[in-house]
C-alpha cells in the first residue's frame, strides 16, 4: 500500500498561502470597519457637531468596540477630517442625483428638494455645508481646505446644468445653505415656511 507523503516544502507553501489569505481577509475587514466608522461619524457629526458626540457613541453606531477605534485612527480629530471629506462627497452625489433626475428645470427642482421638509428635518443625512460649516473655523486649515474644494466642485456641478456665471452659482449656494440653516434654527415656527417661500418663490404654507 502506497503512503501519501508531503514534503516540508509543500507544508511550508501551504502555511504561506494560508497566512497570505488571512492577512488579506484581515486587511479587508479593517477597511470595512474603517469605512463603517467614517460613515457613522459623518452622520453623527452632522447631527450633533464634532464636540457633541463621543467616541463610544460613534463606535456603537458603527457596530464596533472602542478598541477598534484606536486601531484605525490616531485621534478623534483625524476621524473628524475624514468624516467631513466623506460628508462633503455625499453632498455632491446627492446634488448630482437630484439634478440629473429632475423633471423640467433642473435648478428649480434642486431648490425645492434642498428646502423640502424632509431635507430640513434630517440633519444627519443632509447638506454638510449647512451642518458643519460653522465647525470648520475651529478645526483648522485642513478642514477649511476640504470645504473650499467642495464648494469649487459644487460650482462646477451646477454649471453643468445651467449657464449661470460663477458669481450666480455661488450666490445660489449661499442662499440655499443660509435658508436651510435658518429653517432648521426656527424649528416648527411658522417663520420656517416663510423662509422657504422667500427662496423658492412659493407661498408660505
Amino acid at each position: 500500500m502506497s503512503t501519501l507523503r508531503f514534503s516540508s516544502k509543500s507544508k511550508s507553501k501551504s502555511k504561506c498561502e494560508t497566512g497570505a489569505y488571512l492577512m488579506r481577509v484581515n486587511k479587508e475587514t479593517a477597511q470595512k470597519n474603517r469605512a463603517s466608522v467614517v460613515k457613522a461619524a459623518a452622520q453623527l457629526f452632522r447631527e450633533h457637531g464634532f464636540d457633541g458626540i463621543g467616541i463610544s457613541s460613534l463606535m456603537k453606531e458603527a457596530g464596533l468596540t472602542n478598541g477598534a477605534f484606536y486601531k484605525q485612527f490616531d485621534s478623534k480629530d483625524s476621524l473628524a477630517l475624514e468624516a467631513t471629506e466623506f460628508a462633503l462627497e455625499q453632498n455632491r452625489e446627492a446634488w448630482r442625483d437630484v439634478l440629473e433626475k429632475a423633471d423640467g428645470t433642473a435648478l428649480e427642482a434642486f431648490r425645492e428638494w434642498y428646502l423640502s421638509n424632509e431635507h430640513i428635518r434630517h440633519r444627519g443625512h443632509g447638506c454638510a455645508f449647512s451642518t458643519l460649516a460653522t465647525e470648520a473655523p475651529r478645526r483648522g486649515v485642513d478642514t477649511q481646505d476640504e470645504f473650499a474644494n467642495a464648494i469649487e466642485k459644487s460650482l462646477d456641478l451646477l454649471s453643468n446644468f445651467d449657464p449661470m456665471t460663477r458669481a450666480e452659482s455661488l450666490k445660489m449656494i449661499c442662499t440655499l445653505v443660509g435658508a436651510l440653516t435658518l429653517a432648521r434654527a426656527v424649528g416648527d415656527n411658522p417663520l420656517k415656511s416663510e423662509i422657504v417661500a422667500a427662496v423658492t418663490d412659493k407661498k408660505p404654507n
